[in-house]
């Protein structure tokens, strides 16, 4: 049996229903198989969703020897999607050894960590438009991408980027954001799938879902995202390096671009407090201070 994606069909979802169908081994730890869930798997450079599973049947507290189950992680199988519970609750801790699971399943009520899943969704949809920004200003087609939990990759089929170049694309994104465009999926048959859809490798699928950014991106992709563009709050590129013969790009949204700037904020005026002077002569101050090391240590060469 099939799980139901409700993550595609309810993205700002938080909890649900559903019934636990097997339990399963999966190496040291134990995963379960649900009719249902809000849980996304990790796929497709989008980590998976993590959240609780309360135990809505008395049969299953006993099997499990308690309430809830923290899932940590979520992975594909098939058509279907295995939940691993944490690792405090492992097959040889189990008080009956792995349950077999009744014909009618066990109910459950799901719970995600919506913290967690908004921060993916804004840095997806993040993605999506800067990714689309490269290849409208810069010509710059992606080809890969990372989605970690403090920051955000791209990488470009370009020899280099200018600073330049990086802020036109960088205000061309954010004016995306600004402007709040609507955010929809639509799945298409491949036979019927329409022009315009920025997709750089072939798809091999009968049916493809497409996540469009209003009329400016539309894009093959099987994660969750925000509702409007302006839900992704602010992207902001931090660094650009050489990679694989061409650039790669480590940027942050919404929230984690907010921390990030907090954070420098931060060290930045403890550096300033130290030298005694405003934030924007930082810059010139320790670099006179790196030329005056350099001449004292020549001056000692010398004696």
């Amino acid at each position: 049996m099939r799980t139901e994606r409700l993550y595609w069909e309810d993205p700002m979802g938080r909890d649900f229903e559903a019934k636990i169908l097997e339990v399963t081994a999966n190496g040291d730890r134990i995963g379960v198989f649900l009719d249902r869930t809000l849980f996304h798997p990790e796929g497709g450079g989008q980590p998976a969703d993590r959240g609780f599973l309360t135990l809505l049947s008395e049969e299953a507290v006993i099997a499990f020897g308690r309430n809830d189950l923290k899932i940590e992680d979520a992975v594909e199988k098939g058509e279907r999607v295995l939940h691993l519970v944490s690792g405090d609750v492992s097959v040889d801790k189990l008080p009956h050894g792995l349950p077999k699971v009744p014909e009618e399943g066990w109910a459950v009520r799901g719970k995600i960590d919506w913290e967690y899943r908004f921060d993916l969704m804004q840095q997806h949809t993040g993605q999506h438009i800067l990714s689309r920004a490269f290849e409208e200003i810069a010509n710059a087609c992606t080809v890969g991408f990372h989605l970690g939990k403090d920051y955000v990759s791209i990488d470009l089929d370009i020899p280099a980027l200018s600073d330049e170049l990086r802020d036109k694309v960088e205000d061309r994104a954010n004016r995306v954001v600004f402007q709040d465009l609507p955010v929809s999926c639509t799945e298409y048959p491949k036979d019927e799938l329409p022009g315009g859809i920025r997709a750089r490798f072939q798809i091999d699928a009968e049916k493809i879902r497409v996540v469009s950014v209003g009329a400016y991106d539309a894009c093959p992709c099987g994660g969750t995202h925000v509702l409007s563009s302006g839900q992704v709050g602010l992207i902001k590129v931090n660094q650009v390096d050489r990679a694989h013969g061409g650039v790669r790009v480590v940027f942050r949204c919404g929230k984690r671009a907010l921390s990030d700037y907090r954070e420098k904020e931060r060290l930045l005026g403890q550096a300033a407090s130290a030298l005694s002077m405003p934030p924007g002569e930082v810059p010139q101050a320790v670099q006179s201070t790196l030329t005056r090391l350099r001449d004292l240590e020549k001056e000692i060469e010398e004696a």
